[in-house]
């Protein structure tokens, strides 16, 4: 089965970069940063073409996330799903609960590389301090976790025995 991590470093093997702008020329999908007002980005199906729209308000950081987030939905088929992304109503905040935290998910991988963690736990990081700075809710700072231990096990049992001969290192 292919999980939302499996599917965000596809992408980011299948291209070779992370930069949003050249994934979505690639994959031909509109990549638009226009004023939303209250609303950080969208995406959607029009006219066949996947579009993708950032508020063009956000600082550069909150862009970028933004981006990959609505890319995740954008591969992960959510746009042709019926999820209604702008409503206010309770029922489909929790209908849409499921999709928008797996493409938050896909979104962590792009800016939260592999490479970035384990640089960060040689130097001895903590998981929250190498997670602090970019707002990973807890759920889905878990999610991530889990798949990073998953896939680095034995690097992460080789450093932790690193840790426990030399507490010092």
């Amino acid at each position: 089965m292919t999980t939302v991590h499996d599917k965000a470093r596809a992408i980011i093997e299948e291209h070779g970069t992370r930069d949003i702008g050249r994934i979505c020329r690639d994959r031909g999908i509109a990549l638009l940063y226009l004023p939303l007002g209250r609303v950080r980005g969208m995406s959607n199906v029009i006219g066949g073409r996947p579009v993708i729209i950032i508020n063009n308000r956000l600082d550069d950081f909150q862009q970028t996330v933004t981006g990959y987030h609505e890319l995740g939905h954008v591969v992960l088929s959510h746009t042709e799903q019926s999820r209604i992304t702008l409503s206010t109503s309770r029922i489909a905040w929790s209908l849409s609960r499921p999709l928008e935290f797996d493409a938050d998910v896909f979104a962590s991988h792009f800016y939260l590389p592999d490479e970035y963690i384990l640089d960060r736990l040689e130097e001895d990081f903590s998981w929250y301090d190498i997670t602090a700075g970019f707002g990973l809710y807890d759920s889905l700072s878990i999610a991530r976790l889990n798949d990073f231990e998953a896939r680095y096990s034995e690097r992460l049992c080789e450093l932790a025995r690193r840790w426990n001969d030399d507490p010092d290192s």
